[in-house]
């Protein structure tokens, strides 16, 4: 019996593996480039020009992901779109396998968390992605599976595995401050008369060694990472510096400004039945074991603390949605454990929260395998048209047809250039010239990209061998025009 029941669960492990790398990696590349990607692989372009990443404090986005991105491009031998998501995938991946490496014990939990995180529409869409935020989020919860570990099982291990999630965390965005947040203000709610009575030895005499051990190692990685291994060394008090126009962006006027429930509302249409889970397990909070209360607090906050700020794009639903998971998770064990002899109740809810997976596979599927990008969705943000993955493709197919083609120079007349400086990083001269300064032809640019306002000035310098098409880049943009070199590009 035992064996089967090994046999059954290596099973399914392996159909999860599967289904996790077929959601995470079939199609990478449909959709088409976001500005935000252009940016992080420009960025990757400088790590390599430089030797290093140069910290800047206005970016809010740490080092660590860019230096994934480079070894990606170094391992795979280039940084195409493809490739630029692969990183967030696989840590995507990671997220979803996580509760297996932690708790080895307590397999409804891991099976749980793994599920969850597998079928949701956030996780899923933004996992295939290249920015910051599945990286980050993976980072999170390994701090979150640390703190577990600390509180029920090893402690030590619990201590190293937490400073290697928080170093991952500071080293990847600012917003690493809402989860350390979380875990210190949920300890002060669910833990604090334990953390009174034994203030003075909170930690034994090995832990204190071990930490302090690992702290330090931590602290060198880090100014090793900030200080581009110590050859910026403004970097580590510029990440000090970044907090304070962090928090003008999080509470002015950005562009990107949501009302309070804007995360919540998001969540309810297109994330149900983790919400649903999250809100059941909140109503049964006098029932659920500390540990558990501990985690549905943390979760709680980083719901309020995400909605509290106005700056609010959806891609950082995945960081509320994921401590959502982790203590539905912990809840259920509970549940379970406290009677054993309601699992018929628990079976039907268990039923019911599959089929409201399964009612959600329509939109995963449109979502992220369907082309055209699907613009009217909530999680398509500020995204480039299908028209320019066209444009890309045309310059492509011709570099592949004649390499040398790259040696032509591209101009760039554009108020707005991204995501162009990095889409077009082939071609090795790539000019860029103000839309208030006079247009030259030069040197037989192979493409010019100019703003409409100003087409009557390019046309009255541009040669007639050249073909005008218009491109929208974005929706919400204007339309620009596109002059090809009518001698290698015919209509």
């Amino acid at each position: 019996m035992a064996l089967s029941r090994k046999l059954y669960f290596w099973m399914g492990l392996a159909l999860l593996l599967v289904l996790a790398l077929g959601s995470r990696f079939y199609l990478l590349d449909l959709k088409s480039l976001h500005h935000d990607e252009a940016v992080n692989g420009w960025f990757v372009t400088e790590i390599w020009n430089n030797g290093f990443f140069r910290y800047d404090p206005t970016n809010y986005h740490g080092p660590v992901f860019f230096y994934l991105l480079q070894a990606m491009d170094l391992i795979s031998g280039g940084l195409d779109l493809a490739r630029l998501r692969f990183v967030p995938a696989l840590f995507s991946v990671g997220v979803i396998f996580l509760g297996f490496f932690f708790w080895k014990k307590n397999p409804l939990s891991a099976w749980v968390f793994a599920l969850l995180a597998l079928f949701s529409p956030a996780s899923l869409f933004f996992g295939r992605s290249g920015i910051h935020e599945m990286v980050f989020v993976f980072s999170q919860i390994l701090m979150a599976f640390a703190i577990y570990e600390f509180l029920e099982r090893d402690r030590v291990r619990g201590i190293q595995v937490f400073l290697i999630g928080l170093l991952m965390s500071l080293s990847l965005k600012e917003t690493f401050v809402f989860p350390v947040a979380g875990f210190v203000l949920a300890a002060s709610v669910v833990y604090f008369r334990a953390l009174y009575l034994s203030s003075s030895h909170w930690f034994d005499a090995d832990e204190k060694r071990v930490g302090l051990r690992w702290v330090f190692g931590c602290f060198i990685a880090w100014l090793v990472i900030y200080t581009g291994f110590f050859q910026n060394p403004a970097g580590a008090p510029d990440f000090f510096k970044a907090f304070l126009p962090w928090a003008k962006t999080g509470v002015g006027h950005g562009g990107h400004e949501k009302p309070f429930f804007y995360f919540i509302e998001l969540m309810l249409r297109h994330e149900t039945v983790g919400v649903l889970l999250f809100f059941a397990a909140l109503v049964s909070f006098r029932w659920m074991s500390q540990v558990t209360r501990y985690f549905l607090v943390v979760a709680l906050f980083q719901v309020l603390a995400y909605s509290v700020i106005p700056y609010k794009t959806p891609w950082c639903v995945i960081s509320i949605l994921v401590f959502m998971h982790f203590s539905v998770a912990l809840a259920i064990r509970d549940i379970l454990g406290k009677w054993p002899k309601r699992i018929k109740i628990f079976s039907g809810l268990a039923a019911l929260a599959i089929a409201g997976m399964a009612v959600k596979v329509p939109e995963i599927i449109r979502l992220n395998y369907q082309s055209p990008v699907w613009h009217e969705h909530d999680y398509v943000y500020v995204q480039s048209t299908d028209e320019l993955t066209k444009f890309l493709k045309t310059v492509s197919d011709a570099l592949d047809e004649d390499p040398s083609l790259s040696a032509r120079p591209v101009d760039i007349i554009l108020s707005e250039s991204w995501p162009f400086p990095w889409a077009l990083k082939l071609f090795h001269q790539r000019r860029f010239y103000s839309v208030k300064n006079p247009w030259r032809a030069v040197d037989r640019p192979i493409l010019v990209l100019a703003e409409k306002s100003i087409e009557d000035q390019i046309e009255s310098e541009i040669p007639d061998r050249y073909i005008k098409t218009s491109l929208l880049v974005r929706g919400g943009n204007e339309e620009i025009n596109i002059y090809w070199d009518g001698e290698v590009f015919t209509k």
